[in-house]
Order: C-alpha cells, then structure tokens, then sequence
C-alpha cells in the first residue's frame, strides 16, 4: 500500500495479500480463486459480476468515496470494508464486493472512524455489501492462506472427493496444506460427490500428523508443521462447549423446580462428526430447507450424512425458511433406510449404513442457554427468543441505547449493561432480534462501559426477565 503522498494516482501500486476471493454465479454457488489484489483495479470491467472475499479490517490506508458503499476500484478492500461498517478493524469476515462502471465523482465521508478521500471521475468502481445467507463461499483448495488466525472458524461451501492429498486426520485435524474436498470425506462429514457446508477451525501447527485410513481415505504421515485445521462440522456460535441437555444449579430470578435448562448449539451440516455417541441426544439451531439429498426418515430415523435442516423439514418439526431448536438423538446404524414422502420432500432409499440420528422436538420446558452472541439470528428482525444467562462485566459490546446492541455483542455483558441482570446472578431474559441501526452510541451503565460504533448490519434489544 502506498503511503507517499506525493506519488501520482495513476501510479499506485497494488500487493497481493491473504484474502480468499470467491466468484459469485447466478446459482449463489460461490467458487474459490485464490488470493485476491488488495483492490478491484484487475476485475474493471466485470460489470454486474459479484465476488466474496475474506477480509481482515482495518483503519490504516488510503480510499476513495464511498457514497452508498460505492468506492473507486483502486480502494483497498479492507480499509474499505471497515467504512462501510461491514467488518470492523481486526475482525476477519466475508463481504461481497460488486463490480461497477466509473462514477462521475466519489465524495469524502467520514464513518466508522474512518474519512475516505474525495476524487472526481474515475474508470472502474465496486460496491461493498453483506453476504446473502445463502451465499456461501465455495472452499479453496487448502487453509494455507488463512494461516496465524488461531481459533477462528470459516464456513464454506464444499463438494467432497477422494484424489487430492491429506496429512493427518487425528481428531479431524490436518496440514493447512491438505486438500479440504478429500479431507471431508476422509473425516466422514460428506461422500464424495456430496455437497455441504461445513465449518473449519485454524489451529497451530502440530508436533506430528499420523497416516490414517477411514471412509476410503488414506492419510499421508508427516512429522512437524506449521499451521494445521480442523473440521468441525458445525456451524457453532455458543459459547459454551458443552452440548445436549443439562440441568443446572445456578441462582435463578425466575426459576421453577420443573424446568432444566439445556445448550442448543447452531446445527452442523449432518451428524457424521458424532457417530458412536449412540444414545446421546443435542439440541441445534436449524434452518429448514426443501433442498437437499437425504436418506431414510422412517420413524424420523436418517443415516447420519443426512442434511439436519432437510430431515427436519421431512421429519415435520421445522417448516422450509423457519428457524427452531429440535432434538437429536445419535444411533447405530441400520440395515435399510427407506425413501419416504413427507412434506414436500422426498428421501432417498439406502441399504446398510454406519450412523444414524433420531430426530424430535426439544421439551416445551427447556430454556435455552445463551449463545455468547446473536449473529447467528441476524435477519430474524422481530422475533423474540428466551435465554437463560448468567451475567459478566468482562465482554466486549456496543451500543446500549434503549437496549438496543450490536448483534455481535456479548450476551452475559449486555444484560449487566441494561440492568436486567447482575454480574454472577442469572435468569431467563427475552432478546428481540432486530435490524442494524445507523449508530450504536458508547454508554457507561451499572459498572459496564459499552463501545461506539457506526452503522450495522444486525441489532438485538434486551427486551427483559421472562416471568
């Protein structure tokens, strides 16, 4: 990146950095290509064509316009992003970028602690926005780029096959270097052929990858490396590792001896990653769907490579579009799964096969713990959802104004903030989800200090106790 002020603009340079750019078709399949140019300068003349990228945000850098997010196309994507309040500076997040025709002119605005650079006409524009939901990027072919960003999950869009090669597999752990379509199968999370979204965790290097072979693939052996992944076929958000039901003896405000609380996690793409733990039961968040390849379904039983959000359509326990916990109970596999019609969609047929799941609804007297955040119920603007939650001082949010925060805003801390609960003391409180605002003010309240911040794509409002 330029920082010499006293170079031309025409000649600005551009560097390629650890970006994963993903090439958006008309079917919102989105495929992989790479490593991206910090701009748009080389897509110019793609107009129309849409992309997503990884972007880490940051403040430092040198931009252009950004009237209705619309920069000059020599914008840095990160800076940029950061600006139009899509990313925040340190935060690694997808954005979709659109390829557009020169503007006349691209005035100065200042947001999100950043000010852009007035320019009159120039030949090539893009504008940032938000994914859609169902625009998941296609996977690259390794995690190699994503190396150094320990702990951080990424969600992509993969086709499983068994020709490329992997290290590793112990634990779902390999090289960043393997090949994530082999390594799928190879973990048991897809067939080849089969598609799926599936969740991936950057870890450290490891000390050794042992050779393993499971689902038709074999695993190559390697000693020490320096950036690993792992599958975890989840889309999970809690923040509590724990899963399925529990009960609880914390404190309650509200609390009756008839009710057990329980942690509902999002929901992985199948039930592969929890084959053996037969006659354990989860509660997930799923998103039902019509779309989907699917086996068995008789007395709500599927082989466990079945896609939950199409099964619990099948099952009738969540509508197409409709997002609600159900109950999932792991089984051995079965002999024979038959193709069955129920609601719209119909399952397929299958012999003998190693894993299945029971699906069913979660107990009217469970109350959900807290996820740490609300992201994951971004665009459910209007709905309300009961938490337990034990209160905190220590996590980061922002806003507060009428309780109103970010939806990445920690949970525990913001009900301290609003005053409904105390830090340590715990209760079923009503979150509202509802759409980003145009500013969310800094607010010191009940020994918590909330942060600034410009526009938004999701809110939530502490709405209060559930008596």
């Amino acid at each position: 990146m330029l920082q010499n002020l006293g170079i031309m603009r025409t000649f600005r340079t551009r560097r390629v950095v650890g970006i994963l750019i993903m090439m958006l078709f008309p079917t919102m399949m989105l495929m992989a290509q790479g490593t991206a140019p910090t701009d748009m300068k080389s897509f110019r003349g793609k107009n129309g064509t849409s992309y997503v990228f990884y972007v880490t945000g940051t403040k430092e850098g040198r931009f252009w316009g950004g009237q209705n997010n619309v920069y000059t196309d020599d914008s840095p994507l990160n800076v940029a992003a950061v600006h139009a309040g899509l990313v925040k500076a340190g935060e690694t997040k997808a954005i979709k970028v659109a390829v557009m025709a020169g503007q006349s002119s691209y005035p100065s605005i200042t947001r999100n602690g950043v000010t852009s650079i007035q320019y009159g006409s120039y030949a090539g524009s893009y504008k940032l926005s938000a994914p859609g939901s169902n625009e998941c990027p296609a996977a690259p072919d390794n995690m190699k780029s994503f190396r150094g960003l320990n702990g951080k999950s990424f969600t992509f869009r993969v086709t499983g096959k068994t020709d490329g090669r992997i290290w590793g597999g112990q634990n779902n752990v390999y090289t960043d270097d393997s090949n994530i379509a082999t390594a799928v199968v190879h973990a048991g999370i897809l067939r080849a052929g089969q598609s799926g979204n599936v969740t991936i965790k950057i870890m450290s290097g490891q000390a050794s990858y042992p050779s393993l072979s499971r689902n038709g693939v074999k695993s190559t052996s390697y000693g020490k490396y320096d950036g690993s992944y792992q599958l975890m076929a989840s889309n999970s958000s809690s923040s509590t590792s724990s899963t399925g039901s529990s009960s609880t003896t914390s404190s309650s405000t509200t609390s009756s001896s008839t009710t057990s609380y329980a942690t509902a996690q999002e929901a992985p793409y199948n039930m592969t990653g929890y084959r053996g733990k037969n006659g354990t039961s989860y509660l997930f968040y799923v998103k039902g769907e019509s779309s989907g390849r699917f086996w068995g379904g008789q007395n709500n039983i599927y082989t466990d490579d079945s896609p939950l959000n199409v099964a619990a359509v099948h099952a009738g326990l969540v509508r197409p579009g409709e997002r609600k916990v159900i109950k999932v109970t792991v089984m051995a596999g079965q002999s024979s799964y038959p193709s069955i019609t129920r609601n719209g969609v119909t399952s397929i047929k299958y012999g003998s096969y190693a894993g299945s799941y029971k699906l069913s609804a979660s107990d009217q007297n469970e109350v959900l713990m807290a996820p740490e955040h609300m992201k994951s119920f971004r665009g459910q603007n209007g709905k309300s959802f009961t938490f337990r939650v034990t209160g905190k001082t220590d996590g980061r949010i922002w806003g507060g104004q009428n309780n109103v925060y970010t939806d990445d805003s920690n949970i525990a801390t913001a009900v301290v903030h609003a005053g409904i609960l105390r830090a340590g003391q715990s209760g079923n409180v009503v979150i509202k989800v509802m759409s980003g605002q145009a500013s969310y003010p800094s607010l010191s309240r009940n020994g918590v200090k909330s942060i600034s911040y410009g526009k938004y794509d999701g809110s939530y409002q502490i709405i209060g106790i559930d008596e």
